[in-house]
């Protein structure tokens, strides 16, 4: 009798125990919490403890299929740029632009060739927010979700790419 009441109990605390666990575990948080995630790092001065990694596939090329981000991130990419905590430290004002940005989501229904992509995270390897971006399209995907695209999320990464690949970014990019 004690064991099938210890059964039942088990049975009904599982399922509370692994969705606290599922939705702590995070997955893709939403775009607003981690980019506040990324300024509350910064304000309590662990930029140290963040990287940032951009891939980067030049606009001026000319491909016979759309661009996806594992492929890029795979390798198909012209520069991949590491930048380490320091370096970031000294471009807290773009990062700071990003938090005052308001997102505006946009429907989901093309297939995305992603040119410049982007990851902010710590320095253990966790994943805060991505960013894809396609350069010819004012959209941009940040963890994931769809919004219309923002200086401030191309603005970040223009202080670490090459000059070619600021230059073709420069011409295609949006203008408000």
């Amino acid at each position: 009798m004690k064991l099938k009441r210890y059964m039942i109990l088990v049975l009904l605390v599982l399922p509370l125990f692994a969705v606290v666990i599922l939705f702590s575990w995070g997955g893709n948080k939403s775009p607003e919490r981690a980019i506040g995630y990324l300024l509350r790092q910064i304000e309590r001065g662990n930029v140290n403890d963040i990287n940032l990694q951009i891939y980067y596939y030049s606009l001026d090329k000319l491909i016979p299929f759309p661009m996806r981000i594992d492929a890029l991130v795979g390798g198909e990419y012209d520069y991949k740029v590491e930048v380490s905590g320091s370096c970031l430290e000294e471009h807290i004002e773009l990062l700071n632009r990003m938090g005052e940005v308001d997102l505006k989501p946009m429907d989901k229904g093309f297939y995305p060739c992603v040119r410049l992509y982007y990851i902010f995270e710590t320095a253990n390897g966790r994943k805060i927010f991505d960013v894809a971006m396609f350069g010819f399209d004012e959209r941009i995907l940040i963890n994931g979700s769809e919004f219309v695209g923002n200086d401030a999320f191309y603005d970040i990464v223009i202080p670490f790419l090459p000059e070619d690949a600021v230059i073709a970014l420069e011409r295609t990019r949006r203008t408000e």
